[in-house]
Protein backbone atom coordinates (compact mmCIF):
# COMPACT_ATOMS: atom_id res chain seq x y z
CA UNK A 1 0.00 0.00 0.00
CA UNK A 2 1.41 3.39 0.27
CA UNK A 3 3.70 4.68 2.84
CA UNK A 4 3.42 7.49 5.54
CA UNK A 5 5.83 9.51 6.78
CA UNK A 6 5.32 9.98 10.90
CA UNK A 7 6.90 12.95 12.44
CA UNK A 8 6.50 13.33 15.93
CA UNK A 9 7.75 15.54 19.02
CA UNK A 10 8.95 19.09 18.34
CA UNK A 11 9.51 18.99 14.71
CA UNK A 12 5.43 18.14 15.06
CA UNK A 13 4.58 20.93 16.92
CA UNK A 14 6.45 23.25 14.38
CA UNK A 15 4.93 21.96 11.71
CA UNK A 16 1.62 22.19 12.99
CA UNK A 17 2.47 25.55 14.22
CA UNK A 18 3.99 26.80 10.63
CA UNK A 19 0.61 27.22 8.86
CA UNK A 20 -1.05 29.49 11.82
CA UNK A 21 1.61 32.23 11.89
CA UNK A 22 2.61 31.89 8.22
CA UNK A 23 -1.71 32.93 8.20
CA UNK A 24 -1.70 35.53 10.81
CA UNK A 25 1.45 37.27 9.16
CA UNK A 26 -0.08 37.16 6.03
CA UNK A 27 -3.03 38.61 7.76
CA UNK A 28 -1.47 41.54 9.02
CA UNK A 29 1.29 42.62 6.14
CA UNK A 30 -2.04 42.62 3.71
CA UNK A 31 -4.38 44.77 6.39
CA UNK A 32 -2.15 47.94 5.01
CA UNK A 33 -3.35 47.18 1.85
CA UNK A 34 -6.73 47.89 2.91
CA UNK A 35 -6.95 51.16 4.09
CA UNK A 36 -8.62 53.79 2.92
CA UNK A 37 -8.08 57.58 2.70
CA UNK A 38 -10.01 60.09 4.97
CA UNK A 39 -12.23 60.54 2.65
CA UNK A 40 -13.00 56.86 1.95
CA UNK A 41 -11.55 56.75 -1.78
CA UNK A 42 -14.08 59.07 -3.08
CA UNK A 43 -11.00 61.63 -4.61
CA UNK A 44 -10.30 58.43 -6.53
CA UNK A 45 -13.88 57.10 -7.60
CA UNK A 46 -14.64 60.63 -8.54
CA UNK A 47 -11.41 61.32 -10.62
CA UNK A 48 -11.82 58.19 -12.67
CA UNK A 49 -15.58 58.18 -13.11
CA UNK A 50 -15.40 62.07 -14.19
CA UNK A 51 -12.85 61.39 -16.98
CA UNK A 52 -15.06 58.45 -18.11
CA UNK A 53 -18.39 59.69 -17.86
CA UNK A 54 -17.80 63.83 -17.94
CA UNK A 55 -20.11 63.95 -15.56
CA UNK A 56 -19.54 65.42 -11.90
CA UNK A 57 -19.17 62.90 -8.99
CA UNK A 58 -20.14 63.86 -5.36
CA UNK A 59 -20.41 61.75 -2.57
CA UNK A 60 -23.71 61.96 -0.63
CA UNK A 61 -22.60 61.38 3.02
CA UNK A 62 -25.51 64.06 4.80
CA UNK A 63 -29.30 65.33 4.27
CA UNK A 64 -27.82 68.64 2.78
CA UNK A 65 -25.83 66.43 0.20
CA UNK A 66 -28.92 64.76 -0.84
CA UNK A 67 -31.06 67.84 -1.07
CA UNK A 68 -28.46 69.35 -3.19
CA UNK A 69 -27.77 66.23 -5.00
CA UNK A 70 -31.93 66.08 -5.44
CA UNK A 71 -32.64 69.46 -6.77
CA UNK A 72 -29.49 69.16 -9.46
CA UNK A 73 -31.29 66.03 -10.73
CA UNK A 74 -34.86 67.75 -10.58
CA UNK A 75 -33.18 70.41 -12.26
CA UNK A 76 -31.38 68.39 -15.27
CA UNK A 77 -34.98 66.13 -15.40
CA UNK A 78 -37.04 69.48 -16.31
CA UNK A 79 -34.59 70.47 -19.03
CA UNK A 80 -35.95 69.40 -22.62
Amino acid sequence: MYGYLEISGDAARRLRRGPAHATVLLAILLSGCATFSPDGGMTVVANVAGQTIKKDVVSIRTEDDAERAKAIVQGLLAET
